[in-house]
């Protein structure tokens, strides 16, 4: 059972002393995690289940109303806080209920539809959350459709006294869909509830959910088949197909021999996101209960915007899911897992990095089918543990078979398999001994100054598809994360000052019209592209007599993934260690460099290394017959 608390209406009220310790002996003993009772969960717990004892205990809700606490939805590490279920004159139904402490004190307008800061950070609008929690249930439970039962959204914030920021924040179809209620409106809560179930089921529509197949539901499949048709960024080319139909032959095999793990390899711009993206649709199209997963939240927040455009509900979106939750699946609930940038698994999982033991394990366990798309040469924090070896060491280890597939054939940079070389060696990324050509138009510039580089982007943008940005290493401090006003890279005598970009559309940016008036790092722009990207480069590479050196201490002190931890290393084994840094360091540079499909920008803070970068492309231009870019 995938809920910690199942019983009536009556039952509830009868727990409603002790109501925070049964949910918590239930979420240790039903959904195997362990919590502290001094813990914020627990303490939500008792206060808000307390606020629905006084809006449930009335006559108007019936006795034997379903009252579900902690329904963990398959797939993910969510958990539903409180699924209420019944009957109206005609069918079941199941009301959603969000539940927040939240006080008006702690809240801020934001510049994000259906979103708010709370205490500092960036929440999605509860009346949103309750909405997506019943879109999963329709789109992906069975018997949500076959039975059928109605489900409804609201959420309930009873401590929050002023309802102006959340009115104003919510879209006005999100708020007409699943409304939100605050402190002294429990009798209009109560009223929504009584609407729809006007007698008791016993909790057999919560049952029924929670034992329910999972399986993308027909409208769900039309909707993503619908958003991939026609849509020319999703169409595959060359090695791709070869791919995309090894993947599918692997799905429709896994009847008779059992599970596999497919490693498809290829750099950047060999599609291997874009073969994930089509494979999820066939594979939802066939009935399969597939995924596509990946470590980054910003390419699942822009493929869920560029797949959704204004015609959907969240229903896409929550087939695009990061990697933290598998460590908690028992057996193999998925057919398919699609992992894009698998070189960015951990170990261990969550917020504190203490949940899991080897996420590549754990993907493998919970699907009949993992397929891995890796590039090893984008591994660009210290806990990065995700490679070929890896991979199929875990396999090898479950006795699960491993097949290799490489994506040949570069797409993204203008087709510019040259630059991708020569890329490699100007950042000592390769060992090659020779001067590489670039024969291709990719067009590669340096600027001597970021105001030149940030013009030049923008003019691309104005003339273009809008989809060019900005880029720079992680060599500022992230100050307008905690105050929205200041500026975190600022060259004073250059006229530029710019804010990195999560303050404003969160991982999205890129998809967002004036997403160029903000900065983006290797984060927020790994796994997507755009036209032309320009990249500030800061004095953690820099080059000196021709050789490219890292410097760790000028990283921002912000950056609490990329090298944390390298220091404590450093003690231990100097050499292994800087040879690392060194390699995080490229790699993310790398990234960044690799970005535009058309054109790459680049500014470096040193002159040394602008001259260095200068002279690379001259001669690699002299080589390749080709000098109209530089």
């Amino acid at each position: 059972m995938a809920i910690a608390y199942l019983k009536t209406k009556s039952e509830f009220l009868a727990d409603g002393p002790h109501i925070a310790d049964r949910v918590w002996e239930g979420v240790r003993d039903q959904l195997g995690v362990e919590l502290a009772k001094d813990g914020s969960e627990y303490r939500s717990w008792a206060s808000s289940l307390n606020a629905m004892y006084w809006v449930l205990n009335d006559r108007s809700v019936p006795e034997t109303t379903g009252v579900a606490l902690e329904f963990r939805i398959v797939g993910t590490k969510q958990r539903i806080d409180m699924l209420l279920s019944g009957r109206d004159a005609t069918r079941s139904q199941s009301v959603v209920i969000e539940l927040k402490q939240w006080s008006d004190a702690s809240l801020e307008s934001l510049d994000l539809p259906d979103h708010v800061l709370m205490m500092g950070r960036r929440e999605e609008h509860p009346s949103a959350q309750a909405a997506d929690y019943a879109s999963i249930l329709t789109d992906f439970y069975e018997v949500v459709d076959s039975e059928p039962i109605q489900l409804s959204s609201c959420a309930y914030l009873h401590n929050l006294e002023d309802r102006g920021i959340l009115e104003a924040a919510g879209r006005p179809e999100t708020l007409s869909g699943s409304p939100f209620f605050v402190k002294n409106e429990e009798v209009a809560l109560r009223s929504f509830i009584s609407e729809r179930i006007s007698s008791g089921d016993g909790a057999s529509a919560l049952k029924l959910i929670d034992a329910s197949p999972i399986s993308p539901s027909r409208q769900l499949a039309d909707r993503m088949a619908s958003m991939l048709r026609g849509n020319p960024e999703f169409t595959l080319k060359g090695t791709q197909r070869t791919a995309f139909e090894l993947i599918r032959k692997a799905v429709k095999a896994t009847g008779v021999t059992g599970r596999k793990v497919l490693i498809v390899k290829g750099g950047p711009g060999t599609g291997k996101s874009v073969i994930a993206l089509r494979m999820l649709s066939t594979a939802i199209n066939e009935s399969l209960n597939a995924r596509y997963v990946t470590k980054n939240a910003a390419p699942r927040s822009v493929y869920a915007q560029k797949l959704k455009g204004d015609r959907q509900g969240p229903g896409v979106r929550n087939l695009l899911i990061g990697a933290d939750g598998f460590h908690a699946h028992d057996g193999d609930p998925f057919d398919l897992l699609l992992v894009d940038e698998a070189h960015r698994l951990v170990h261990k999982s969550g917020r504190f990095k203490n949940l899991g033991e080897n996420q590549i394990k754990e993907i493998i366990e919970a699907s009949k089918v993992s397929v891995f798309f890796i590039d090893e040469n984008q591994a660009v924090t210290w806990r990065d543990m995700g490679t070929i070896d890896e991979i199929a060491s875990q396999a090898m280890a479950l006795g699960i078979e491993t097949e290799v597939v490489d994506l040949e054939v570069q797409f993204r940079c203008a087709g510019a398999d040259d630059y991708m070389a020569w890329l490699d060696q100007t950042l000592g990324i390769s060992d090659l001994d020779y001067q590489l050509p670039l024969r291709t138009d990719y067009e590669v510039k340096i600027f001597d100054s970021p105001s030149a580089l940030r013009d030049a982007i923008f003019e691309k943008n104005r003339h273009g598809k809008h989809d060019s940005r900005l880029l720079a290493g992680y060599c500022w401090d992230w100050v307008s994360r905690d105050d929205p006003t200041q500026i975190d890279i600022s060259f004073e005598d250059e006229n530029f000052a710019m804010q990195w970009n999560l303050s404003r559309h969160g991982q999205g940016w890129m998809a967002q019209p004036d997403g160029v008036n903000q900065v983006g790092c290797v984060f927020t722009s790994q796994g997507l592209e755009g036209s032309y990207m320009g990249v500030i480069m800061g004095d953690d590479l820099i080059v000196r007599d021709g050789k490219v050196l890292s410097n760790v201490k000028a990283r921002a002190k912000t950056d609490r993934d990329s090298l944390w931890g390298w220091k404590s290393a450093m003690t231990k084994n100097p050499a292994a260690t800087q040879a690392k840094i060194d390699q995080i360091i490229k790699n993310q540079y790398r990234v960044l460099m690799t970005r535009g499909m058309k054109g790459t920008y680049l500014y470096s803070t040193d002159p040394e290394t602008r001259e260095y970068l200068r002279e690379r492309i001259a001669a690699a231009r002299a080589i390749g017959g080709n000098s109209a870019h530089e």
